[in-house]
């Protein structure tokens, strides 16, 4: 990637954590349970059996309620780690 873009990226990323900084509780939960929901109702998702998602952190939207309800529906569930020490990546199977 030109030195330009990463730098662009760079600011988006910034800009977006800024926003997320900027909301309260309630509407952060608020849109965690709207995520949710949306998630939950979508065909894909209620007819799949095992699903990869992302554990939230740095102020993003919270997604353990969502993990929790999959949990519930018996779906098995898988997150990544990447960490910036290591040029690899490691998925983690999640269980209640």
């Amino acid at each position: 990637m030109s030195n330009n873009l990463v730098e662009r990226q760079k600011i988006i990323r910034q800009t977006v954590r800024q926003y997320r900084r900027q909301l309260t509780c309630e509407q952060q939960n608020s849109a965690a349970d709207k995520i949710t929901h949306l998630v939950l109702e979508h065909e894909l998702i209620r007819s799949a059996s095992h699903l990869a998602l992302f554990v939230s952190f740095d102020g993003e939207i919270n997604t353990h309620l969502l993990i929790k309800k999959l949990w519930t529906q018996k779906k098995s569930l898988s997150t990544c780690f990447a960490s910036l020490q290591s040029p690899s990546t490691t998925v983690f199977t999640l269980s209640p």
